[in-house]
């Protein structure tokens, strides 16, 4: 159910007052111009924040910076290179949300041929899916995403291909400047080796996102707690063949989607 806030603040007439605002505040406070291209994305931000003109500033700020960081492996931010990735059930989203309202997302970093796909391409691939999924939708906005890892068949191979400077990058952009509430991170089968890659990160986690990882090892019924196997594909321990758990037509749109890296490369924010 909506709170009052959000059925005040998404009446028409308050939206641009709000977006302005926030254009207001980036030019006073960051000499940062956004173009009117990247409404969506402020507007995206607001909600994030609650409708704070200040905080939601601040995200657009992070995230400018973090692309600007990003900004030479832009060119790689085309959906279109990972079909591969999207279709096979690599990198996917579910079709059923979570008993809270959440949107959930599967990477299986273990299945991806670090030869055909470097650390870049990758990251890239998941960016694009979580920011495709926030933009598509309200509801996801307001309630937020979960991340589930399945890291069956991680191995020294994909431990090699990390880049320790890019990791970091990432998840500063992922706790500042994030464009979607992450409401949760499931890490399953993780082997031994992958504690080589956490140690790297665990230093840079703030408490907030640190709470909210969980790691269940092989056992299934740990992540059940958190997500209902009736939603899931019978890999993560669900009663549904995988395929008819994602959502294909999502999958679809987002391989076809050709303006984000041009906003990226133009702008440093989408509007999605």
């Amino acid at each position: 159910m909506e709170n009052v806030s959000e059925i005040i603040y998404e009446q028409e007439q308050f939206i641009p007052r709000l977006t302005e605002d926030v254009r207001n505040s980036l030019r006073e406070n960051y000499q940062l111009s956004i173009p009117n291209e990247c409404t969506g994305f402020i507007v995206r931000c607001l909600r994030i924040k609650d409708y704070d003109v200040d905080k939601a500033s601040k995200l657009v700020k992070n995230f400018a910076r973090s692309t600007h960081q990003l900004r030479d492996i832009l060119e790689k931010f085309q959906p279109k290179f990972y079909k591969e990735l999207y279709l096979n059930g690599l990198f996917t989203v579910l079709r059923s949300r979570d008993a809270l309202g959440r949107q959930v997302l599967i990477f299986r970093l273990g299945k991806v041929d670090p030869k055909a796909f470097d650390f870049d391409e990758t990251s890239c691939a998941a960016m694009l899916l979580f920011s495709y999924v926030v933009g598509q939708s309200l509801e996801t906005q307001r309630k937020g995403i979960i991340f589930v890892h399945d890291l069956t068949g991680f191995g020294i191979q994909h431990v090699k291909s990390v880049k320790p400077g890019r990791l970091t990058q990432l998840i500063g952009l992922m706790q500042d400047g994030s464009p979607g509430r992450i409401k949760g991170v499931h890490l399953i089968f993780h082997p031994k080796v992958f504690g080589l890659i956490y140690h790297i990160v665990k230093p840079f986690l703030k408490e907030k996102l640190a709470k909210r990882i969980h790691f269940h090892g092989d056992d299934l019924t740990s992540l059940h707690k958190y997500l209902n196997p009736e939603t899931l594909p019978k890999s993560l321990g669900g009663i549904h063949e995988d395929s008819q758990c994602y959502d294909l037509p999502l999958l679809h749109k987002l391989i076809r989607e050709e303006t984000i890296h041009k906003e990226l490369q133009a702008y440093s924010v989408p509007s999605l």
